[in-house]
């Protein structure tokens, strides 16, 4: 049994040497360790410790060097759940997995280490003599724009490729990246509708050139590549049984698709079919699969995204499309489509907004002007964009709307965020602020801004009353739309204005505030402009005048209150001006501005409404009654024009 220590007095005359005798007690013989020099003992431990190092390493290293050129791991058997992640660098291209392959220290580590030096070095010598088929630069820099895009990082954003050109040659580089790493299989999942057949024929002309570029730089053994054609509607169609080998046959499926003309667009119902069947080309091919989306809408059954989001993350498929950009702030875009009679006309679509829910007030500008309803928000629809970031695709912008653009690197501060859509829910119930800026957008989503009249007729006082009325009535029920589906949840969700970290919720809160305030003002001084003029009619400047026009003016006589708003309005607009210059926020509340808010009246003659009296006053001619009714039997015996049918895309 060992004896515990105790404390000793220490003498300060005994030599320090006596306690290293104590702990190596004197031996007898020859050899005695104390006789030792302490260099030798130290050179003595030191060597021992530099060969156990040098044979460990030195095993290693080699071994391990030559690991990848023999591989006897069996995956028939691997599944997603599997999957372990060694701490390496993860390669922005391809599908970013590597699967069950272990790391070479992992390797060398269970590789037998009783080979010779010799026999070691026989192997290095064979290995480098095999010849290694890589890619030459200057192939690879012979695809279109390769020099410009192959170093950039966009992977989960929305990109203008310039066009569908563009965007096939991106996506050539991102197969032939997918190909160095592992064998690979690309779905093209192809909308059906009607609006897509000139897109469509121009994929199917481009495929063929990916293949011969990729041809071009070697990459891959044969049937490293294959090819799936998958078309949707309200239905998923397979129009390659099997994925293929050869490009001829991919383009021949691209070009058999049949449109389909319900209208309904279920792509993440389609995105979830294709995986489910090809799903073992993963799992137990251990194959890159990408999926190349092409559309011009944001999907029908947007709401599964999700759902199919987290499905393809976790088997590690990618996801890319070739879509428009999302219209901003507003859920219908317009596509230009030419009609059965050779007629063009600009049919609804789905094509935003750029974020779950509509950002942006539904208001048209005042005198019912349209030409800043739908424009590019520069960024993809929410759930296409969100499938491509989550599992590290790229939405390509293929077409936008005319109008405005804006400088991508300035937009990048106002980026939409594609967290789950739960998330987002969550993000906005948490402050009242964006909670009310969605709640007023919501409200004016559907709701049409009448267009006012603002020429009176009034060369009679009974006329000029009825025309009043008239004029009236629908701003009546708008302006009470206006205080309380809009203004009201705006004004009582400012407390958290100061909270807003994101400058896209800062700028669309201060917009909405200044244009629903802007709209108020105009809409109820227009409305009590309207009713004085009705009660004391007001005196014309000018004798045999006969009508009254209102006139946009810097100041109104409506009361204290309008002009109380009017100064509200403006300090809320020029707010957004002044802290999100160039931004679409900007040009909106510029665009309000350029009208004043208050209403004056100008008085002014219309030789037509003297005319218009006299014709009235006139007997009519009995000749001309005769005429009248022989035209109204030519009108009926012309055959009637046959109705136009206005597809749906």
């Amino acid at each position: 049994m060992v004896e515990p220590l105790q404390d000793k007095p220490i003498n300060p005359n005994q030599n320090p040497s006596g306690s290293i005798e104590e702990i190596l007690p004197e031996h007898s013989g020859w050899f005695r360790v104390k006789d030792l020099p302490s260099w030798a003992i130290s050179l003595f431990l030191h060597g021992i410790i530099l060969l156990v190092l040098a044979r460990m390493t030195y095993t290693q290293q080699l071994e391990a060097n030559l690991i990848p050129f023999v591989s006897t791991t069996e995956f028939d058997d691997w599944e997603p759940e599997e999957l372990e992640v060694d701490d390496l660098e993860i390669v922005d291209t391809g599908n970013d997995s590597t699967l069950e392959t272990q790391a070479e220290s992992t390797l060398a580590a269970i590789t037998p280490t009783d080979q010779t030096q010799e026999s070691v070095e026989d192997d290095l010598t064979r290995a480098v003599q095999i010849e290694i088929d890589v890619p030459v630069f200057e192939q690879i820099a012979s695809l279109q724009e390769a020099e410009l895009v192959a170093d950039v990082d966009v992977k989960g954003t929305s990109e203008r490729a310039g066009g569908v050109d563009g965007a096939i040659d991106r996506l050539t580089l991102e197969i032939a990246s997918s190909l160095r790493q592992e064998k690979t299989l690309v779905v093209w999942l192809l909308d059906a509708s009607l609006s897509l057949k000139e897109r469509r024929n121009a994929i199917a002309d481009r495929v063929e050139n990916i293949y011969e570029e990729l041809g071009v730089m070697k990459l891959g053994a044969e049937g490293s590549l294959l090819t799936g054609v998958v078309s949707f509607g309200a239905q998923t169609n397979f129009l390659t049984d099997m994925p293929v080998e050869e490009a001829s046959q991919a383009v021949n499926a691209i070009r058999q698709v049949q449109p389909d003309e319900t209208g309904e667009e279920k792509v993440f119902s389609s995105v979830q079919t294709v995986v489910e069947k090809w799903k073992p080309f993963r799992t137990k091919q251990r194959r890159n699969f990408l999926i190349i989306i092409v559309t011009d809408e944001r999907g029908d059954d947007h709401d599964l995204v999700d759902q199919v989001t987290y499905d393809l993350s976790r088997l590690g498929a990618r996801v890319y499309c070739v879509g428009n950009s999302a219209v901003f702030g507003r859920r219908k875009g317009y596509q230009r489509y030419q009609l059965e009679d050779g007629s063009f006309r600009n049919l609804p679509v789905d094509q935003g907004p750029e974020t779950g829910y509509p950002e942006r007030l539904g208001l048209h500008f005042w005198g019912n002007d349209r030409s800043l309803d739908v424009f590019s928000s520069g960024f993809g629809p929410y759930a296409l964009t969100r499938l491509c970031a989550e599992t590290g695709g790229i939405y390509f912008i293929a077409a936008e709307q005319p109008g405005p653009k804006f400088d991508q690197d300035r937009m990048r501060n106002y980026s939409p965020d594609y967290p789950s859509f739960a998330d987002y829910q969550e993000e906005v119930r948490s402050n009242p602020t964006v909670s009310a800026l969605i709640k007023a957008s919501l409200n004016t989503s559907n709701r049409e801004t009448p267009a006012p009249r603002l020429v009176f007729r009034a060369d009679q006082l009974e006329r000029l009353k009825r025309e009043i009325d008239d004029a009236q009535k629908p701003f009546a029920d708008f302006v009470y739309h206006l205080e309380n589906e809009v203004l009201e949840p705006l004004v009582n969700g400012e407390r958290g204005r100061d909270q807003i970290s994101k400058p896209r919720w800062q700028a669309g809160y201060d917009l909405a505030m200044g244009r629903a305030l802007a709209s108020w003002v105009r809409t109820f001084g227009y409305n009590k402009m309207l009713a004085q003029m009705k009660v004391s009619p007001l005196p014309f400047s000018k004798e045999g005048n006969n009508m009254w026009r209102l006139l946009p003016a810097e100041e109104s006589d409506a009361g204290g209150k309008v002009k109380k708003y009017t100064e509200m309005a403006r300090m809320y607009l020029q707010r957004v001006i002044d802290e999100h210059p160039d931004t679409p926020w900007a040009m909106l509340a510029a665009k309000e501005l350029e009208t004043p808010l208050g209403w004056q009246w100008q008085d002014g003659f219309n030789p037509n409404y003297r005319e218009e009296a006299q014709q009235q006053q006139q007997p009519r001619p009995m000749l001309l009654l005769e005429e009248e009714r022989q035209r109204r039997r030519m009108e009926q015996s012309r055959p009637k024009p046959k109705p136009v049918n206005i597809p749906k895309l």
